[in-house]
């Protein structure tokens, strides 16, 4: 088993199971995970299909999968906040605290750009009723 293994969270992002789920705009595989998904199941457009297969295997084998979510939530004025969750053990994730946020700015004087990491379940719900509560305010 690889160490911080997120395969765990597979259902949570694929099924749209986290929090808030109605202000999720994308929920599913980070890109390099489908990338490498895509290269592995096109069998037409690999040459090396199975050299490139095991390669692919490999890969996965030693980093597991990872996932990306991200939130648009309106605001009263008309823009939009956006926020964006990953989770795998490229990220700064581990299993006790399986999310890294993007976030924003929501007080004056916050970074808004710098990502939040190691976040917990409770971590990332508290986060993003905050998030709902200041787009509702403006």
């Amino acid at each position: 088993m690889i160490e911080d293994d997120m395969s765990f969270m597979e259902p949570i992002f694929m099924e749209r199971q986290l929090p808030f789920a109605e202000y999720l705009e994308r929920s599913g595989y980070h890109s390099m995970t489908q990338e490498i998904i895509n290269k592995y199941n096109d069998p037409i457009n690999n040459k090396d299909h199975e050299t490139k297969r095991s390669a692919l295997e490999g890969m996965m084998n030693k980093y597991g999968k990872h996932f990306a979510a991200s939130y648009r939530f309106p605001c009263k004025g008309g823009a939009s906040i956006s926020i964006s969750v990953i989770s795998g053990k490229m990220f700064y994730s581990r299993i006790d605290a399986p999310y890294e946020i993007m976030g924003v700015a929501l007080n004056e004087g916050e970074d808004g750009g710098e990502p939040m990491p190691y976040q917990t379940d409770e971590q990332l719900m508290i986060y993003l009723a905050k998030v709902l509560a200041h787009s509702q305010e403006y």
